[in-house]
């Protein structure tokens, strides 16, 4: 009957070190972008590209998945502006989120269109 022995397999010698830990992470890391980025199947990314729509859209919409659409609360984070209140009604801060759905000026132009 052979005793139990602990191993770290992703050491040569088998033992733990803080370098073999930091290598396994890195390892993990690196092939979860990869995953994310390539392979995997459908992601939003391949939906956003492949819509048969204006090259336009396809990047209005990748700048909104980013953070990249200039509302005032992202020019605030880049220090373009000191204030992010929305310009339109001066009420609340100015995130994609307010600017897109929830201002009043802008519930008032989704009631007019005729989109649900």
């Amino acid at each position: 009957m052979c005793r139990d022995t602990l191993v770290w397999h992703t050491a040569r010698n088998g033992l733990f070190s803080v370098r073999s830990a930091y290598n396994l992470a890195q390892q993990i890391d690196e092939n979860n972008s990869a995953k994310s980025s390539s392979g995997g199947g459908p992601s939003h990314w391949d939906f956003i590209w492949k819509a048969r729509v204006p090259n336009r859209v396809k990047n209005f919409c990748w700048k909104i998945c980013k953070e990249a659409v200039p509302v005032t609360n992202n020019l605030v984070k880049r220090r373009v502006l000191i204030e992010d209140l929305c310009s339109v009604c001066k009420m609340n801060g100015e995130t994609l989120r307010h600017a897109f759905l929830e201002c009043p000026y802008t519930r008032f132009l989704w009631a007019l269109s005729d989109l649900p």
